[in-house]
Parts: C-alpha cells; sequence; structure tokens
C-alpha cells in the first residue's frame, strides 16, 4: 500500500476488498461470503467476496459498490482536471466488471459537472489484469533492446 490514509487504495484495492470481506464475517454479519471462505479468513480474496455478490449477496455487492464509489471520486476529479473522452479502469478490481464499473459511473456523474459526463466512456482495460505486465515488457524491448 502506500503507507498513507485516505488514498483510494486504502478503501478501494484488492486487500481493501477482502479486509472489508473479512470484516463483515468477524462481525458476524450473515453474508454469503462466510459460507465461501469455509470459516477461514484467510481464503477471503476480491474474488471471493465478487463471487458473493454476483450471487446476490448484499454486503458483498455493499463492499463493491463503496469501492467504485471511491474510485469514481478520484476519476472524477481526473476528468475535472484533464476533460478525457474515455477512463479505462484496469488492474485485478476490474475483473468484477460492472460490479466495479456501474458504482464508479455513478459516482462520475454525481460528482463532475464541469464537462458532460454523460459523454464519457467507463471501460474495462481490454489487457484486463496483464495491462502493466505487457506494457513494461514493450517498454524494455523498446528502450533496452533497442527494437
Amino acid at each position: 500500500g502506500c503507507g498513507s490514509r485516505g488514498c483510494i487504495e486504502v478503501f478501494a484495492s484488492g486487500p481493501a476488498i477482502a479486509a472489508r470481506g473479512m470484516k463483515a464475517v468477524v462481525q458476524g454479519h450473515g453474508t454469503l461470503i462466510a459460507d465461501l471462505c469455509g470459516g477461514d479468513l484467510n481464503r477471503i480474496t476480491p474474488e471471493l467476496v465478487c463471487e458473493a455478490a454476483k450471487a446476490g449477496d448484499a454486503i458483498a455487492r455493499e463492499i463493491y459498490d463503496f469501492a467504485g464509489r471511491v474510485i469514481g471520486a478520484g476519476v472524477a476529479n481526473v476528468i475535472t482536471a484533464v476533460n478525457p473522452r474515455r477512463i479505462v479502469i484496469g488492474g485485478g478490481v476490474a475483473a468484477a466488471g460492472e460490479l466495479i464499473l456501474e458504482p464508479i459511473r455513478r459516482s462520475i456523474h454525481e460528482r463532475v459537472f464541469l464537462t458532460d459526463a454523460g459523454n464519457i466512456d467507463v471501460v474495462p482495460a481490454q489487457l484486463g489484469n496483464s495491462a502493466g505486465l505487457i506494457g513494461a515488457a514493450v517498454w524494455a524491448r523498446e528502450h533496452i533492446l533497442g527494437k
């Protein structure tokens, strides 16, 4: 993590989503997360929380909704400063698809006023969670091997 407080990563990263899932189980909330992890908190991952959310678990859905709203708040600041036409969401959390993208879009629409937020596409990265790795490999090839 970044080591700071209030960062998007603190609230909306994969580890943050898993931690909120763990907290819900420890606090005894009736959630499918507890059943899916079989009582082993170490098995709670963002993917497991996502699985529970896609199965209709209200607590898991709220965890992803909260993460999406936080990401959307950060993205809204970028939109206000740069006014892009498209926002590409990548990384592991983006694998949740519309579960995370919908609250990001909603948050953007609630926060952006200087431009028409309806004209901004929010889409998942086509390379998924491999985008950073592929980008680093291309950079290395171009800058180190000179090709």
